[in-house]
C-alpha cells in the first residue's frame, strides 16, 4: 500500500510541474525569414582587394520567447543553397560551385544549427552553434541583434560571423594556399522575419 501511494503522490506533485512545462511549449513563437526581403552577404579577399558576394536562397527560423522583461531568443537555424551564390562576376560564381571549392553535387546546403544563445541586452544576443559546410561541421559564433514591431507579427533580425574557409575545405588544390585568396570570410545578414502561424 505504501508503495501505491507514493505513486500517488508523486502523480500529484508532477502535475503542476507538467503544467508549467506545457504552458511553457504553448507560448514559444516560431519564426521563419521572408524569402523576398532579407539578404545574406558576404566579403573575403582576393589577390589583395576585397570582393563581396550574396545568396539569393536560403531560410532562417528562429524560436523566440516573449516575456516581461523582453523576447527571449531560444533557437536559430538556417539553411543556404550553395549554389545561389552571386559575386557578381560570373566566372568566380562558376569556380565557386565546383569541386575544389563548395562542391554543390556532394553538399548543396550548408547548414547552421545553435547550441546555446547569450542576451547580452539591449536585442542583442551571441548564438553558439554548428556551421556544416562542404560535409565538415565546425563551431562558430554569430552576433545578432532582434527587434519585433508592436505587433508582434514581424520584425528584423540583423547579425554577423567570420569563419575561416580552409576550416571547412573550401578551396582544395592551389587553392589551399591564401596567396590569392584570403582565408577569412566575413558574413552579414539583414533579414525580414515573420510569425509562423501554424
Amino acid at each position: 500500500m505504501r508503495f501505491f501511494a507514493l505513486l500517488l503522490v508523486i502523480g500529484l506533485l508532477g502535475q503542476p510541474f507538467a503544467a508549467a512545462a506545457e504552458e511553457t511549449a504553448a507560448v514559444v513563437q516560431r519564426w521563419v525569414s521572408h524569402p523576398d526581403k532579407s539578404e545574406l552577404k558576404f566579403t573575403a579577399m582576393q589577390e589583395g582587394a576585397q570582393f563581396s558576394g550574396q545568396f539569393h536562397e536560403f531560410n532562417v527560423s528562429l524560436e523566440l520567447l516573449p516575456a516581461d522583461d523582453g523576447i527571449g531568443l531560444l533557437q536559430i537555424s538556417a539553411g543556404i543553397q550553395l549554389a545561389s551564390v552571386d559575386t557578381q562576376y560570373q566566372d568566380r560564381d562558376d569556380y565557386l560551385v565546383q569541386q575544389d571549392w563548395f562542391y554543390i553535387d556532394m553538399w548543396p546546403r550548408a547548414v547552421f544549427q545553435s547550441s546555446t544563445i547569450r542576451q547580452l541586452g539591449d536585442s542583442r544576443y551571441i548564438a553558439d552553434g554548428t556551421l556544416s559546410l562542404r560535409g565538415v561541421s565546425q563551431p562558430v559564433e554569430v552576433e545578432l541583434e532582434l527587434m519585433l514591431e508592436a505587433n508582434g507579427e514581424r520584425g528584423n533580425l540583423t547579425g554577423s560571423a567570420s569563419i575561416n574557409r580552409l576550416d571547412f575545405g573550401v578551396g582544395q588544390g592551389e587553392w589551399a594556399s591564401t596567396e590569392w585568396v584570403g582565408d577569412e570570410v566575413n558574413i552579414s545578414f539583414d533579414l525580414r522575419i515573420l510569425r509562423a502561424f501554424e
